[in-house]
């Protein structure tokens, strides 16, 4: 009789299991817009997946961390509960930063606070987990990644704020570039120079704790003076409407 209801359960559990991860995939698909992309994207150079790897703020090689459980549904709560227990200051350095990068470009939609977008974005982060290695989910943000003032990529950026692609660029001048991921607008060298230097000598602290300069070298850098071609552009004109 014991053994009757030992199989009865495993078997309930069983088909549960199946009915829970095929509802789940079939979530999935669905929350996924029509238009990913359907090749890997073009690589960049070194130095601009460094800069993109650095806004994470995570020591070590990139990487992109899978998720587990493979459902869904498992995924969410999984982040659900990860979100509830780890502490504010950490949550945008965490292991799952990259992938929520590359999702937030591809998502066409400007970011909103609502639970279906959250939903939405975690979808495209497990797909981009799902397809891309790291260092293609690097090449698609540092391409693609809003430096401001119109600027598309960090090598975009790199060429307009120094006049040079970013493999020419000093440490001083990548921690800059790295602080602009974070905040394009905020951290706008030629219009926030104050904020800006902040931001490039936050990061020059964190890759001197990382191991990855010098203290020499971040003393260097962080006596090396904002230097960027162009001015702060000026507000649109506002229409006279009398």
């Amino acid at each position: 009789m014991l053994k009757r209801w030992v199989r009865r359960l495993a078997a309930f559990a069983l088909a549960a299991s199946l009915f829970v991860g095929v509802a789940s995939e079939l979530w999935y698909r669905s929350l996924l817009p029509d238009d990913l992309p359907t090749a890997p994207p073009p690589p960049v150079s070194a130095r601009a997946r460094e800069i993109v790897w650095q806004d994470c703020g995570t020591p070590g090689p990139p990487r992109l961390e899978r998720s587990w459980p493979p459902f869904f549904v498992g995924t969410l709560a999984q982040l659900t509960v990860e979100g509830l227990l780890e502490p504010r200051h950490e949550r945008h350095e965490n292991r799952r930063c990259l992938a929520g990068q590359a999702a937030r470009l591809l998502d066409r939609r400007p970011p909103r606070r609502t639970p279906r977008y959250l939903v939405d974005q975690l979808a495209l982060a497990t797909w981009v987990q799902r397809n891309w290695t790291a260092q293609q989910a690097l090449d698609f943000v540092a391409a693609n990644v809003w430096m401001g003032e119109g600027a598309r990529g960090v090598e975009v950026a790199s060429a307009s704020l120094f006049g040079r692609p970013t493999e020419a660029l000093t440490i001083a001048e990548a921690a800059l570039l790295v602080g602009i991921v974070r905040s394009p607008r905020g951290n706008d060298p030629r219009c926030r120079p104050d904020r800006a230097r902040d931001a490039r000598d936050a990061v020059l602290d964190r890759l001197l704790e990382n191991a990855q300069i010098t203290p020499r070298e971040r003393e260097e850098a962080v006596a090396t003076p904002l230097t960027v071609h162009g001015d702060c552009p000026s507000p649109p004109p506002v229409p006279d409407r009398s």
